[in-house]
């Protein structure tokens, strides 16, 4: 279920990707409820990328279309290509920055 109404020849690529960058082991809250009210007001394809998944949270369950993804090992290949497509807003020195202050 969406707030606007889409095109039906449409396809979620059509729609924006939103790269949610968070979610530290044992607090994904935020990010999931960002990812679930960016997916019910119309973004096209929703990303929580975290730093790790060592907690376990790969799925949400009641918004399986979320992807959860590990940034940790390719950050830097991983913003890169987020920042070529289209609607994307990735970038690679927050990645780094927050990699670097959660990393002892």
């Amino acid at each position: 279920m969406s707030l606007i109404q889409r095109d039906p020849e449409s396809n979620k690529g059509d729609h924006g990707t939103l790269a949610i960058l968070g979610g530290s082991p044992g607090m994904v809250g935020a990010a999931v409820l960002s990812a679930r009210c960016a997916l019910f007001s119309g973004t096209g394809r929703v990303v929580i990328a975290r730093l790790s998944l060592a907690d376990g949270f790969v799925l949400d369950t009641v918004q399986p279309e979320v992807m959860v993804i590990d940034v940790s090992a390719h950050a830097r290949a991983w913003a890169l290509r987020m920042r070529r497509r289209r609607h994307s807003r990735a970038s690679y020195p927050a990645i780094c920055q927050s990699y670097s202050m959660q990393t002892p």
